[in-house]
């Protein structure tokens, strides 16, 4: 029984997941040095923050493209099956499915003055390009510098600040696991009805999922 789901890279990387890492190499590299988050440090006060801070924003998100004839992939397809057992049970068949995600990523530089905003975003520059590859080996498939500017494109955070905007293109894999006694539950318990009168429109149809399948999918 094959416990273990095959992987192209260690792990695989969502948005979320991108962000984090990024956080921990960052603070890891350069130790003390200031605030990563998302755009904007929601719950204090703007003046009370110290700078400087890099913030990221997710600008857009759409399905990536596959193959080498531009095809983007628009709905998650089969990716590998796999068995394991959930809490001492029978062993269960489970199915991998994935969707690529092409992503567009903001990451603003803020500081007190262009010096400082100019220097932090060309050593966040280097920083990226001396970690993709480690980044890639974490499970996001691409990670392509696209565009410096010296604006922002989430607004206006703070009066007194400077920005630099550093855009990304990045490519994620989606992957979601499909239990299939979950399925046949599901699909065996709403039964779909012919009589479309006023009476059965209204009704309410109920239907279980095990809790357990749940939280280890």
């Amino acid at each position: 029984m094959n416990e273990q789901p095959p992987l192209q890279a260690q792990g695989n990387v969502d948005f979320e997941g991108l962000t984090d890492l990024l956080k921990r190499l960052i603070d890891t590299a350069w130790g003390d040095w200031g605030t990563f988050c998302e755009a904007f440090p929601n719950g204090r006060e703007p003046d009370n923050v110290q700078m400087p801070v890099i913030t990221y924003l997710l600008d857009r998100m759409e399905p990536g493209i596959i193959g080498n004839k531009g095809t983007r992939e628009i709905k998650s397809r089969y990716r590998y099956s796999y068995t394991k057992e959930v809490h001492g049970n029978e062993p269960q068949h489970v199915d991998v499915k994935g969707r690529v995600l092409d992503c567009t990523v903001a990451f603003e530089i803020w500081e007190e003055n262009n010096a400082k905003a100019t220097a932090l975003a060309t050593k966040f520059m280097d920083f990226m390009d001396m970690y993709t590859g480690f980044i890639k080996e974490q499970g996001v498939k691409e990670i392509i510098f696209q565009s410096y500017e010296n604006s922002t494109k989430s607004g206006k955070w703070r009066d007194a600040l400077v920005c630099r905007t550093i855009t990304y293109f990045v490519r994620l894999e989606h992957l979601h696991e499909e239990y299939s006694d979950v399925i046949k539950k599901v699909t065996a318990t709403v039964i779909p009805k012919n009589d479309l009168s006023d009476d059965s429109i209204n009704e309410t149809i109920h239907f279980e999922i095990p809790n357990d399948n749940l939280k280890n999918n």
